[in-house]
């Protein structure tokens, strides 16, 4: 069953799970964390595979890059997240200044995901980002780098 929801976040992989042995591959890494926890499949009535999926509990990074301070609002009338990035100046072999900083927003239902790009490390602010309309606003699950 993780290998069914792998296919629609197969971009989130390369971003989350960067190579550090020889031969790994990001989907492997993605497996490794999530194969046995992230989905159970069972049969319906009709026998067809039903996928129960613990989003929450979806790993879509792993490394030894230092902590960052993110937090995230919804506005569910205007269907706008706000993300509020706090500066880290720290740096050296687990953070670069100018690394990246990504939050994920998924929608549980379609089994659609985005990954929101924000500010690089260095850098405080506001990033927002608004959910697509045909996106179910009440099945979002968010996940933040930290």
């Amino acid at each position: 069953g993780c290998t069914h929801s792998e296919k629609n976040l197969q971009f989130l992989t390369v971003y989350g799970f960067h190579p550090v042995k020889r031969g790994e591959k990001p989907l492997g890494k993605f497996m490794k964390y999530n194969a046995v926890t992230l989905c159970k499949v069972t049969t319906n009535e009709k026998g067809k595979f039903v996928w129960v999926y613990d989003f929450p509990g979806m790993v879509v990074s792993k490394g030894n890059l230092l902590d960052i301070e993110v937090t995230a609002t919804f506005d569910e009338e205007s269907g706008v997240f706000m993300f509020k990035q706090e500066e880290d100046d720290r740096a050296g072999s687990r953070a670069k200044l100018d690394d990246m900083v990504y939050a994920f927003v998924l929608d549980g239902t379609n089994e659609i995901g985005e990954l929101v790009p924000m500010r690089t490390r260095a850098e405080s602010g506001s990033t927002s980002f608004s959910v697509p309309r045909k996106w179910d606003k009440n099945n979002l699950f968010v996940h933040l780098p930290g």
